[in-house]
């Protein structure tokens, strides 16, 4: 039988994409619009993500109905990213009082310990109680998956939710740590502290909310010439430890910051008036994983106002690297020089894709995102670099004519108040200390925005292995960018592209039967020719190159 979807799936990815392409105009995507538009907006994106992530889980449920074994209740993981990778997984299991979810088994015996996390739903078809548990999912192939019997038992012996804080009464602080690092969060700010066990590098004053005021418009930052800069909550942190498991281990930080409301009538200052925004963020150690994933809420009650957080990395350097299509850029520390002749005052914020880095070659930070695309490297007094990533940035209009940063008009003058951004965000990145330069650790913060997925299944057939790879690419500085049916249906696309400085060698190797590989376009036309050894192809790929393969009359598992 040939690889392929059906009709009905098609049919959603091209509407889920002409979505996200009705998104795409210059003033959309770039948030320079009225607030009419960006409702449409939002309604537009939320519609995609809703069409992906049907069309993604009946793909995993179709992998794992032929993965599992028959007659079992189990679990299998897909992995969107080059492997073996072991990481942080939940899924959602349905338990009662004699058959509570314990642990997962995988093809060898080895056992993966559960930790519930949330508790309370149930389902609408059997009323049964559904819990989503936290494991480490072990070594789980490159583009593949991995599958686990699940294992139960009485409700006593499911590993649950702590609350209850680690007492440090001889230090002022509270505490998480595995093999690779080691958080703290102090009790006077509740900044973190990290020490890199590798290395022994330690970084202090790290998640830093630092807020100034902001009297520019949606195109353009501007600072008021009387700015109050926050940088410290009102009062001590609430600081907690409320996870402690076999998967993940959780600090907790609530705080409030008492910001001024808005501008002053002359937009020159900021206001006396002050709002209390609450501001919960939450650092996440998993057991072997070299990161520390953080998630921060924050309750915006403020106007006219940008707020970033701040990670003093301690090195020095000229330089920072960001992610950005298809590749890694190097930009200077600092703002570019300039005159007075120039139309916009340039800066020093640039955009990034899912990480920036910061290293002296020696040893590094990095920061990743998930969808945060602005930050700044800032040279310190003492030389050191903190990196600042930019959370909100509040306005109330369109576009302005007095700024001191830029001369004129960008655009049409017209009130936008649904861009002071009021109400609850959540907003989540990484911190992931390394030795070396960003080539060493780029793969985590891929891994961070793509984190592994698993779906049960009671309805194994067992015809495909319980564990295995759809494609093996080489080396690690090849990324795979796409995976999926050409467009006329004719064979299988592989898109990959070279993120490294130096050009490679690049082996990509597709797993299932084919007949015939070509180098197409990225319009998957002017076809040419490539030889193909046990089916994989070798490519000279220069810096940032992109390479497309075709393989044609590629067989499923089942023919």
């Amino acid at each position: 039988m040939e690889l392929g979807q059906d009709g009905a799936t098609r049919g959603l990815l091209r509407h889920a994409w002409r979505l996200l392409l009705q998104n795409a105009p210059h003033d959309s995507v770039t948030g320079c619009s009225v607030d009419e538009v960006y409702e449409d907006v939002g309604a537009r994106f939320n519609r995609c993500q809703q069409i992906a992530e049907s069309v993604i889980y009946d793909a995993q449920r179709y992998i794992a109905d032929r993965a599992a074994r028959v007659g079992e209740d189990s679990v299998v993981v897909s992995n969107l990213e080059n492997g073996p990778r072991t990481d942080f997984c939940t899924v959602r299991l349905p338990v009662d009082p004699s058959a509570n979810p314990v642990c997962f088994v995988d093809g060898e015996g080895g056992k993966t310990y559960l930790q519930t996390i949330e508790r309370g739903g149930q389902s609408p078809l059997d009323r049964r109680e559904r819990a989503v548990f936290a494991f480490l999912a072990q070594n789980v192939p490159a583009f593949g998956y991995r599958s686990y019997r699940v294992e139960s038992a009485d409700s006593s012996k499911i590993v649950t939710l702590a609350t209850a804080p680690i007492s440090t009464p001889e230090g002022p602080y509270e505490a998480l740590d595995n093999r690779f690092l080691h958080v703290s969060a102090d009790r006077g700010d509740g900044v973190l502290t990290i020490q890199h066990r590798p290395t022994g590098g330690l970084y202090r004053g790290l998640n830093r909310f630092v807020d100034s005021g902001e009297r520019g418009d949606e195109y353009t930052y501007d600072a008021p010439k009387r700015d109050a800069i926050i940088g410290r909550p009102s009062s001590p942190p609430d600081i907690r430890v409320i996870e402690t498991g076999p998967a993940r281990r959780t600090l907790e930080v609530k705080m409030t910051y008492s910001l001024p409301a808005r501008l002053t009538e002359d937009r020159q200052g900021r206001s006396e008036e002050r709002v209390a925004c609450e501001i919960v963020t939450r650092a996440s150690l998993y057991p072997g994983v070299p990161r520390i994933d953080i998630e921060t809420e924050i309750e915006n009650r403020a106007k006219d106002h940008r707020l970033r957080v701040h990670f003093p990395t301690g090195i020095r350097t000229g330089r920072s690297y960001s992610e950005q299509h298809f590749g890694v850029v190097s930009r200077p520390i600092g703002v570019p020089e300039h005159d007075d002749t120039w139309f916009e005052k340039p800066v020093a914020t640039y955009p990034q894709k899912s990480f920036v880095d910061i290293s002296d070659g020696e040893r590094g930070f990095m920061l990743a995102n998930r969808g945060l695309p602005e930050y700044e490297a800032l040279e310190e007094p003492d030389g050191t670099i903190t990196i600042a990533l930019t959370l909100l940035r509040c306005v109330e209009w369109l576009s302005r004519d007095d700024l001191s940063t830029r001369k004129g008009h960008a655009g049409p003058g017209m009130h936008t108040p649904g861009a002071q951004m009021q109400g609850r965000w959540k907003f989540q990145y990484s911190l992931i200390p390394h030795e070396g330069g960003w080539e060493t650790v780029f793969a985590e913060a891929h891994r961070f925005v793509r984190p592994l997925r698993a779906v049960r299944t009671s309805r194994g057939d067992g015809t495909l292995p319980e564990s295995g790879s759809l494609v093996e690419i080489e080396p690690r500085e090849v990324i795979l960018s796409a995976l999926k049916l050409a467009e006329d249906g004719d064979g299988t696309i592989v898109r990959v592209y070279n993120v490294w400085a130096e050009p490679v060698e690049a082996r990509v190797r597709l797993t299932l039967p084919f007949k015939q590989v070509e180098r197409v376009d990225l319009n998957e036309e002017n076809p040419e020719a490539v030889e193909s050894e046990d089916g994989a192809v070798r490519l000279q790929l220069r810096p940032n190159e992109i390479a497309t393969l075709r393989f044609r009359e590629v067989l499923s598992p089942e023919s």
